[in-house]
């Protein structure tokens, strides 16, 4: 329909219910669980990971829809961005690391997956911005060019991190304690929620900045 709810609404094939568009199936996962999505627009691109362990893939498919089409595969392909020319994507921990953790990268045409940087301490939040890679190892985030390079540690902390940002200048992140930290140009702050806070100054779990 052309006009679902109000006039020029369409739902670009899907049915119209109620004055709202039903959702529409676009794929599903053939090896066991989606993990995650991302859209440049012209594609919907996911990653998949073997409900039992034995690996992973990256696929896509247009918005169109229409068929899916395999990118790469790799071991435990978790959180995923996308620029202009890849996919990059978490290798987590949830293996353990046994085949490293870190971010890798694919063209979104597909190919073969290269490291953009690697560290076995684990591997569980991920951001990108124009120029590089942010995540979570162990206690550190790590950032490294998105061209490839070794991972430098902008900061450690104590405590889980369950939400990673990136704003070019500086990255934000959620602990477990539910404060909103986040780290500039290496210096480590926390933003505050409260007055309390605020007046009680840095975020007692954030240790202090351990490299350049």
């Amino acid at each position: 329909p052309a006009n679902c709810g109000e006039c020029g609404h369409s739902c670009q094939g899907s049915a119209c219910e109620d004055g709202v568009c039903a959702a529409t199936r676009v794929a599903v996962s053939s090896i066991g669980q989606i993990w995650d999505i991302a859209t440049d627009g012209a594609y919907v691109y996911w990653s998949e990971i073997d409900t039992f362990g034995s690996g992973g893939v990256i696929r896509r498919v247009p918005v169109s829809r229409g068929a899916v089409v395999d990118l790469a595969t790799d071991s435990h392909p978790q959180a995923i961005a996308l620029d202009a020319a890849y996919v990059y994507f978490l290798r987590g921990s949830v293996s353990g690391c046994q085949d490293g953790c870190g971010v890798r990268k694919v063209p979104l045409e597909g190919g073969t997956p290269v490291d953009v940087g690697m560290d076995n301490r684990g591997a569980d939040v991920f951001a990108i911005d124009a120029v590089n890679a942010y995540w979570t190892a162990g206690d550190a985030i790590l950032k490294v060019p998105l061209t490839g390079g070794t991972p430098v540690t902008l900061t450690t902390y104590a405590g889980n991190v369950s939400s990673l940002v990136v704003d070019g200048a500086n990255v934000y992140w959620v602990d477990d304690l539910g404060a909103l930290l986040g780290v500039s140009y290496g210096n480590a702050f926390a933003i505050p929620s409260t007055k309390e806070e605020a007046l009680a100054g840095l975020h007692p779990d954030l240790k202090p900045r351990t490299a350049d």
